[in-house]
C-alpha cells in the first residue's frame, strides 16, 4: 500500500512541475527572448546607420567624385531613412511594455549630417535585410542612393 501511495505522490509531484513549467517558465522565457531580440535589433540598426553616417562624413570631406558603397544588414522590422538633411533609423519592437524612448513600440534615432554637406536623398528609405547604399559626392551635394 505504501509503494502505491509513493508512486501516486511522485506522479502528482511530476504533474505539478509540468504545470509550473508550462504556465510560468515557458511564457517568461518567450518574453525574455523577445526582449533580447528587440535589444539586438535596435543595436544592429544603430550600428548600420552609423556606418552610413560615417561614409557620408568621409565622402563629404573628400573631393568631387568621391564614392563609397556601404553594405547594410538591417533587422527585418527596421529601416534607415534619409530625409530633412539627416539620416535616421526606426525599429519596430516585439515585446511590450516598451521603453519610454520608444513611443508606440517604435524606436527612432536621428543622426546629424555636417552642415557643410547637402544631402540629396534619392533613396528615401532602406528597409530590413541586406542592402547596398551608395554615397557619392557631386559638385555641391552628397548623393544617397540604394545600390543594386
Amino acid at each position: 500500500m505504501r509503494r502505491g501511495q509513493a508512486a501516486i505522490e511522485f506522479i502528482f509531484l511530476v504533474l505539478i512541475v509540468i504545470v509550473y513549467i508550462t504556465t510560468v517558465v515557458i511564457p517568461l522565457s518567450r518574453d525574455a527572448q523577445n526582449v533580447i531580440s528587440d535589444v539586438d535589433g535596435v543595436s544592429r540598426a544603430n550600428n548600420e546607420t552609423q556606418k552610413v553616417v560615417n561614409a557620408i562624413n568621409e565622402v563629404s570631406s573628400l573631393g568631387e567624385g568621391s564614392r563609397q558603397t556601404v553594405i547594410t544588414f538591417l533587422p527585418i522590422d527596421s529601416a534607415i531613412y534619409c530625409k530633412d538633411k539627416n539620416i535616421s533609423f526606426e525599429v519596430k519592437l516585439k515585446q511590450a511594455p516598451y521603453p519610454a524612448q520608444c513611443q508606440n513600440g517604435v524606436c527612432k534615432k536621428t543622426f546629424k549630417i555636417p552642415s557643410t554637406a547637402t544631402l540629396d536623398c534619392r533613396a528615401p528609405n532602406i528597409s530590413g535585410g541586406k542592402t547596398s547604399v551608395i554615397i557619392e559626392k557631386s559638385a555641391d551635394k552628397i548623393i544617397f542612393t540604394k545600390g543594386s
